[in-house]
């Protein structure tokens, strides 16, 4: 089951793909990750990690508190 924080970091995260046109590819590659590791995180099968919100929120992604 996906928590709260992680639906509203992926939520973040496909807001901020959005508004800056920027890829999975891309976005994955920011934080050390694989494609398939972000998609997962994405869509829930895997939690995002501390780290991970920390490299978004710096990126300015507006991952929640």
């Amino acid at each position: 089951m996906k928590s709260v924080i992680d639906e509203q970091t992926s939520k973040a995260v496909a807001e901020y793909r959005r508004k800056s046109k920027v890829t999975a590819e891309y976005l994955a590659s920011c934080l050390g990750l694989k494609r398939s590791t972000f998609n997962d995180r994405v869509r829930g099968v895997t939690a995002w990690r501390l780290r991970d919100a920390d490299k978004l929120a710096r990126m300015g992604v507006d991952v929640p508190a």
